[in-house]
């Protein structure tokens, strides 16, 4: 009997620890997707003794996980500044942490088929284990940790577990309120204690104690080619299950995980804890939707526990439960979620090309075939680190290159946020100038800087760079500052009113300005064939023109640009005027979607106006 008991301990760990296996097998020095590079260079910049910073010496909280860079620092000293690899040994640690603590946390209230049910699921679900290499995965694990410390009664050290946690992702803080009941006034204000000394030096030192990224989400939200959250998660959930080409298994896994709520709730299983399990993923699946977020693949974690709670729970530990066909039914699907979930952790080890169906939500995941790695990589090699680099996918590009990165998306640049959510990201390379942009085609709905006149005025073509490893990002074009001058001053959109739009022979615009502007623009079709076109804008008895040969490297849509010499009469008639081609027309620019709760779906923008293709700029509103 004792050989049979301790079989029963041990078995579960046996199994898990096969799990785990086969997860280093497949992630441990291979998967590191650029996100996570975020925190890796501001930890580089800690040990090279400039700063908690992405970009040395900058201000800027690009990273929502303080806490990381701080664990990753001292290991990565001990391994020669090898952050990658001490931040693969702390995913190793925390994916061990995931499988063996939601195992014992589980057997807290359900029995060891449930406990290793739910702990598989858990391990094995795309919602955590694609999270490898993440501070999300860290975070997950000292959740788990801080929770079961706080079930086995050991309160002070959970509160300070569970604290760090909130460093680890912000999102933790929403766990506190679930585990306060029964704690002290002590060890409720050790839970505050670790964000509250976070806060005490990054709102003097950043201004605020969330990353820039929240605000950098928000406004890409309004860009119609973002997923919003509920949305993208639908077709992310549709893509990790795809075991087969079929929408079976993502249909299957709703029904399944439908059917274990169903059951738990009629056999009398839904206990206070699972309760709160539930309420906690449901707050914080809300907290997404309502900031108006993005869809991205860390953002549903809190998924995976409470599928895994939904599974342990039908094996109950001190509940008599009631129904039992249907609590049978319950096993059924349960027993179906762990294993669906099991085959998704195998498979990432017997077809790794699966990692393909991935591509659009896990950027460059491979840490040695890489073209993010190999770019920056070219670049540190040419240029050191004296040198600026535009480009919107930034994790990689920085830890590899050291170069200082120019972010229209707001993350390292967050002066970028505000153009961004006006729809005019090219103000940010107006300002911040940078020495080098990289451009492809993957990144155009936010701005395509080929189309403004200025741009071949002021950078060359360098270089076309072919890089293997990623379907939708492999094909580089680098272009380099030659005239800085011919970079205008970066103004801000401005309200006119447009009196009448003309397609002729040339194109006209009548319009009166209602605001302080100088600056007007238009964005036209330009067949191929034509080479010179004239820009011209009149009125109040002058005349200013201006003349445009056009570069044979441009794309067929430009947007010109005529600027006064003194500011416009504001309510005086202005015509801007593009001719010297036939078969030019208006190309409206695409707008943004309208500012609103988005819930489900994926919300068209309204449709582009003819006057669309019109913008006028003056000085900003605090200018």
């Amino acid at each position: 009997m004792r050989n049979d008991s301790w079989r029963r301990e041990v078995l579960p760990f046996l199994v898990l620890g096969a799990a785990l296996i086969a997860a280093y097998a497949s992630f441990f020095g291979r998967y590191a997707f650029d996100d996570s590079y975020v925190g890796y260079s501001v930890t580089r910049s800690l040990l090279s003794g400039q700063g908690f910073a992405f970009d040395p010496g900058a201000h800027v909280l690009s990273t929502s996980s303080p806490l990381a860079p701080l664990l990753y620092a001292p290991f990565a000293a001990l391994l020669h500044g090898d952050v990658v690899l001490a931040a693969q040994i702390f995913s190793a640690g925390a994916l061990a942490v995931v499988a063996f603590g939601s195992y014992l946390l589980a057997r807290t209230f359900c029995t060891r088929t449930g406990a290793l049910l739910g702990a598989l699921t858990f391990t094995g679900t795309p919602f955590v284990l694609l999270l490898w290499s993440h501070e999300t995965l860290l975070c997950a694990a000292a959740c788990i940790a801080g929770l079961l410390l706080y079930a086995r009664g050991i309160r002070t050290a959970a509160a300070i577990v569970l604290g760090c946690a909130a460093l680890l992702r912000g999102e933790a803080l929403l766990l506190l309120p679930f585990v306060w009941t029964g704690m002290r006034k002590r060890d409720i204000a050790l839970t505050l204690a670790p964000f509250g000394l976070w806060c005490a030096f990054a709102i003097p030192y950043f201004g605020s104690p969330f990353s820039s990224t929240i605000a950098s989400k928000h406004a890409q939200l309004r860009y119609a080619a973002i997923t919003p959250y509920l949305d993208g998660l639908r077709d992310y959930v549709t893509r990790m299950y795809a075991l087969s080409p079929s929408f079976l298994w993502r249909n299957l896994i709703v029904a399944c995980s439908a059917v274990c709520i169903a059951a738990a709730f009629a056999a009398g299983l839904a206990t206070r804890v699972y309760l709160r399990v539930i309420a906690w993923a449901a707050a914080i699946t809300l907290l997404y939707v309502v900031l108006q977020l993005p869809f991205y693949f860390w953002f549903c974690a809190q998924l995976g526990a409470a599928m895994a709670a939904s599974v342990a729970l039908l094996w109950p530990r001190d509940v008599r439960p009631r129904m039992p066909l249907v609590l049978t039914a319950g096993r059924a699907a349960a027993i179906a979620l762990a294993a669906i979930n099991a085959g998704f952790l195998v498979l990432q080890d017997i077809q790794p090309e699966r990692k393909a169906i991935s591509y659009d939500w896990i950027v460059m995941p491979a840490i040695q075939s890489n073209a993010y790695r190999t770019l920056g990589e070219h670049f540190a090699q040419r240029d050191g680190t004296n040198v600026s680099i535009a480009y919107p996918e930034i994790g990689q590009l920085r830890y590899y290159s050291g170069a200082t990165i120019v972010d229209y998306l707001g993350i390292a640049t967050p002066s970028a946020v505000a153009p961004l959510k006006a729809g005019d990201p090219i103000r940010t390379y107006e300002a911040e100038r940078p020495q080098v942009v990289i451009d492809t085609s993957n990144f155009r709905y936010f701005t395509d800087p080929l189309e403004f006149d200025w741009f071949l005025k002021a950078y060359a073509k360098a270089e076309t760079l072919i890089v293997p490893g990623d379907p939708n990002r492999s094909r580089f074009t680098v272009y380099r500052l030659r005239d800085a001058a011919a970079i205008p001053a970066p103004l801000a959109p401005v309200a006119v009113t447009v009196t009448a739009m003309v397609q002729g022979a040339d194109l006209a615009v009548r319009f009166m300005p209602i605001r302080e502007t100088r600056t007007v623009q238009l964005r036209v079709r330009v067949p191929r064939s034509c080479s010179r076109v004239v820009v011209s804008l009149s009125g109040g008895g002058s005349v200013r023109r201006t003349v445009e040969a056009l570069d044979a490297g441009r794309r067929d849509v430009v947007r010109f640009t005529a600027v006064a010499p003194q500011p416009l009469q504001i309510n005086e008639p202005y015509t801007l005027r593009v001719g010297g081609c036939r078969a030019m027309r208006f190309e409206p620019a695409s707008r943004l979607r309208e500012n609103g709760f988005i819930v489900f779906g994926k919300p068209a923008a309204p449709p582009p106006r003819p006057v669309d293709a019109f913008a006028a700029f003056g000085p900003s509103e605090g200018g």
